[in-house]
This record gives structure tokens, sequence and C-alpha cells, in this order.
């Protein structure tokens, strides 16, 4: 058990209930993963995730794009744009993107995203196919990597800064199965940090049941395309956790995360968990660990029970957290899944 950081405001108590208006959902889709960015007119776009869900919700690794939408206010509403194809026009990235992290950095804007490529084979009949990515999806998760995009305008054009990932898998190191997850954010020196996730799991066997540990791990560089170098504890800590945000606020660094077991913070498997550190290296627990339970509270005085609500991003204004975006997917509807925006006092 790690040992306990600073208080913080718990994090529930500064989230102020939303309305309706502030759901992202696309018909016919599973939508997933937000990032905002804010332009010089004023204008907010929001970088998601989304695929169909004719094709169940795991076809994240097999169907998912980025797209971009756009809105009036960091809680929207958003509408649709464009999808970001351009960031699967190379090989190692052909098959899937996810997990958009949209920021800005001395007068230009950038996407960090996750790629993957399916191993060739893959049958084209609906049945079939599904057949095939399960017992390929080990190899599939195995092929994750991190890319950066970059453009002049949150509205484009986005181009990759580079052929190839800006971080890979290291063999023979904790982090060798994958990286994938990634969240950038600067240091007080305006050193670029990048939390990512990785695993324990080593088999891409399709036989073996998973039971591999999420953790997550730290490179620096001097800007966000690189070169990285690792830093910190490998792993940065022991525990199952997924879905890290991370921000320097008032004189430390605060991390909000997903409990994989739900014995962290003693809640169940889902709900979310806040740490703290001095350098963004060395974590601690903070004293009001639960970040999230797994409901809503509407502005409307319903409580919603929710069966997933992952993928915690936060829109910043002059340093300051203003908008805490989540993926949900509702219980007892687990045919769909949007992203909500909740206002943070």
């Amino acid at each position: 058990m790690m040992n306990k950081g600073p208080e913080m405001m718990e994090l529930p108590s500064r989230i102020i209930p939303p309305t309706r208006s502030q759901v992202f959902a696309m018909e016919g889709y599973y939508v997933w993963g937000a990032s905002v960015l804010k332009d010089e007119s004023g204008l907010f776009h929001m970088f998601a995730c989304r695929w169909p869900i004719a094709w169940g919700i795991n076809s994240w690794y097999s169907h998912s794009d980025i797209v971009r939408a756009v809105g009036r206010s960091p809680e929207g509403p958003f509408e649709y744009q464009e999808t970001l194809s351009v960031l699967k026009e190379h090989d190692w990235s052909r098959s899937f993107t996810i997990g958009p992290n949209a920021f800005e950095f001395d007068g230009k804007y950038y996407l960090l995203y996750v790629g993957s490529h399916l191993p060739e084979g893959a049958p084209e009949e609906r049945e079939a196919f599904m057949a095939w990515r399960h017992q390929n999806r080990h190899v599939i998760r195995f092929n994750q990597r991190i890319g950066l995009a970059s453009a002049p305008h949150p509205a484009g054009p986005w181009e990759p800064v580079s052929d190839g990932p800006v971080l890979e898998p290291r063999p023979d190191k904790w982090d060798a199965p994958f990286v994938t997850n990634p969240v950038i954010c600067f240091t007080p020196e305006n050193k670029t940090l990048l939390l990512y996730k990785s695993s324990t799991e080593r088999s891409t066997d399709p036989n073996i049941k998973k039971g591999d540990k999420l953790m997550f791990g730290m490179a620096m560089a001097d800007r966000p395309e690189g070169p990285y170098t690792r830093v910190g504890p490998e792993p940065l800590f022991e525990e199952n956790v997924e879905d890290a945000c991370f921000w320097y606020e008032d004189g430390r660094w605060w991390m909000i995360c997903k409990d994989m077991t739900g014995n962290i913070g003693g809640d169940r498997y889902g709900a979310g968990l806040l740490y703290t550190s001095p350098d963004a290296l060395h974590w601690q627990e903070a004293d009001n660990i639960v970040a999230w339970k797994m409901w809503i509270d509407w502005a409307d005085g319903e409580r919603q029970p929710i069966y997933k609500m992952e993928k915690p991003t936060i829109y910043f204004e002059n340093g300051r957290p203003v908008c805490l975006f989540m993926a949900v997917v509702p219980t007892g509807e687990e045919s769909k899944s949007w992203n909500l925006a909740r206002l943070l006092k």
C-alpha cells in the first residue's frame, strides 16, 4: 500500500451536475475518450474516437477512428465535423486509431493518439472476422504504439509528425508488450512529460486467460515530438490501474485514473482514483482517494447508475481545471456509449 499524500478538495465536490446537453453521442456509433482544444476565435474542438455499434463494443481494437467535433463552450453541445483518416495513412496505424490527447505547445497544436494494425489474412465476412479477431486479439493489442500529429489550427490540416510512432515498447523491459493510453503534460520548466500505459502480459496465445496487470510509465522530452527518455520508477507504481489524466495545480502534481480491481479505493471495478506527487514521478494516494463513483448526478436530480465510466480528460484554462470529460456506458444500456462533459468548480 502506498503512503498517503497531502489533502486536496474531494474531486466529486468540484463537479457541477451536468445537463443532458453535455452529452456527445453519435447515432450508430460507440463514442469514447474526449480531448478538447479552444481556438483563437473561442470555438471549442473535441477530439474523440468512435466505432460502429454493429461491430460490438470490443471493436475499438479493429474499427476505431478519431473524429473532430465543435461547440461554443467546453461542455458543449458538440457537432461532428470530420474523421481524421490521415492518422491511418502509415502502415503501423493503418487499422485503428484511438485515445486522442490534444494540446497546444509553442503556438502549434498537437494530437497524441494510439494506433495499431491487424495481421494479414483478416476475412471480410462479419462473423468470420469476429472469430478471427478473437484469435488474434493479443497480437493486435501488442501492435499498439503511440503517435503524434500536428496542425496550425485545431481544424487542421492535421499531419503525423513522422512516419512512425513517437513512443514504442522496449524489448526485455516491463513495457515490452505495448504502449498505449498516452497523455502529455508540461513541467514548470516546460519539459514534456508523456505518461503511458503498458502491461505485465507477455503471451499472445488466445487460449491463455488474460490476467495481466496494467501499469503506468513516464517518458520525458524537450519537445512533444521527442526523442523521449524514460524517467522515474519503472513502472511508476505497482497498482493495477489505467486511463490516467495528470496535471500540475497549486504547486503539486495530481493524477486521476481508473481502478481495475475495485480494491484500491474501496469501490467497485471502474471507480476513479486520485493520486498526488511532488515531481510527477513518485506518486502517493491522496487522502481523498476516490475521484468518482459509478453513477452520474444530473442537474435535474436523477442519479443514474453507470456500467463503465472511463478515459477521463480535463480541459484547462490558465492552468486551472475547467471541465472533466469521461466516456460513459449506462447500466442496462451496454449497446451504447457517449462522452460526458462536466464543469468543475
